[in-house]
């Protein structure tokens, strides 16, 4: 049987009833905190290729290759350039644990 805390991240929705109108989306490194933020959409490069996570995808875990996180947020465009590393989807909270790219930052 899956545990309560597995149970809330499949029932999609939070445990306060309350509707989220952005994804909660957090990049960590080694280093520490890279970007905590709300967003529209982001896009990781996957270990079977690149995905997008809008509000109320399907909880999942993908391991990140070397490319960019790429996250939309009131207009604007941000981009993290990552070595590699894994990300965790659950309800619409993102977040990614990578090793930073700094060729690319």
């Amino acid at each position: 049987m899956p545990s309560a805390r597995a149970r809330r991240c499949f029932a999609g929705h939070n445990p306060d009833g309350e509707e989220q109108a952005m994804l909660q989306l957090v990049i960590v490194s080694p280093s520490g905190v890279v970007s905590r933020t709300a967003v529209e959409k982001v896009s990781f490069p996957g270990e079977m290729g690149a995905f997008t996570v809008l509000q109320g995808h399907a909880p999942l875990v993908s391991g990140l290759v070397r490319g960019e996180i790429v996250y939309a947020a009131d207009g604007r465009e941000g981009r993290v350039g990552i070595v590699g590393g894994f990300v965790k989807v659950c309800r619409d909270e993102v977040e990614a644990c990578v090793e930073i790219d700094a060729a690319k930052n």
